[in-house]
C-alpha cells in the first residue's frame, strides 16, 4: 500500500504559500521579488490514504487455474475520503506480472423492482500506477435496467457511457491500481434531482472457466 504523505500532515502542505522576499531599490525604496515555488499537489482517488473502511481498502490478486475474483465493499452508504468524496477506492497493490484481470464495481445489493432499477445508477473508474506517475486507465457509468424474462425477472446494468478501458493486461508495468466506484438512486425530492448514495462493492477478477 502507497502510504500518501498528505495523510500525515495536510494542513502543513496547504500552508506553504509563495514567499516573498525585500530587495534594496538605488533610490532607497524596496520592492518585493516574488520567489516561485511548484504547484502544491493536492492528494485525490489516486493518492488518498485509505486511513478507514469507509475511504476503502486493500485486496490482492488471488489467480488460480479457473476464474477468480476478489472484492470489497463499503461499510455503509456514507463512503469517500476529504479529497476523494463519494467515491469508495479498492487498491490492488501486489500485482503479478503477465495475469490479466478485469475491475469491476457497482451496488452492494441488486435492486428488486423495475422502478428501484430504473433509479439505479454506477461509476466506476479505474487509476494505474508507474514508475512514471499515475495515470486514468478508464471511466465506465452505467443505469439499471430491468429485464423480465419467462422464468425470472432480472435488474442489469447497461453501460451508459465508457472512455478508456477497465481491463489491466499484467504486461503494462504498473505496480498499483486503484478502483473508484459510486451508486445512487437518482431521484427527485420537492422538485430538486438528488443522488442517494447506497453502499457499493468492487473488485477485479480473472481466469476462465474450468
Amino acid at each position: 500500500m502507497r502510504t500518501s504523505i498528505f495523510a500525515l500532515a495536510p494542513l502543513a502542505l496547504l500552508a506553504v504559500a509563495c514567499s516573498a522576499s525585500v530587495e534594496a531599490d538605488p533610490t532607497g525604496a524596496t520592492s518585493e521579488a516574488i520567489i516561485p515555488i511548484g504547484p502544491i499537489l493536492l492528494p485525490d482517488c489516486e493518492t488518498e490514504a485509505l486511513s478507514t473502511t469507509s475511504v476503502g481498502k486493500a485486496i490482492d490478486e488471488q489467480p488460480g487455474n479457473c476464474a477468480w475474483s476478489n472484492e470489497a465493499s463499503s461499510p455503509s452508504a456514507s463512503y469517500g475520503g476529504e479529497w476523494c468524496s463519494d467515491t469508495y477506492v479498492v487498491e490492488v497493490d501486489k500485482l503479478i506480472a503477465n495475469e490479466a484481470f478485469n475491475a469491476f464495481g457497482g451496488p452492494f445489493e441488486t435492486p428488486g423492482s423495475s422502478t428501484s432499477c430504473s433509479e439505479m445508477h454506477s461509476s466506476v473508474t479505474v487509476w494505474a500506477h508507474s514508475a512514471s506517475g499515475w495515470k486514468t486507465l478508464g471511466t465506465n457509468t452505467s443505469q439499471g435496467k430491468w429485464e423480465t424474462g419467462s422464468l425470472f425477472s432480472l435488474c442489469m446494468f447497461v453501460t451508459d457511457s465508457q472512455t478508456g478501458t477497465l481491463t489491466v493486461k499484467g504486461t503494462e508495468g504498473f505496480d498499483e491500481i486503484r478502483i473508484g466506484v459510486s451508486a445512487w438512486e437518482a431521484e427527485t425530492v420537492n422538485g430538486t434531482a438528488e443522488k442517494i448514495y447506497v453502499p457499493v462493492t468492487a473488485g477485479i477478477s480473472g481466469g476462465a472457466a474450468c
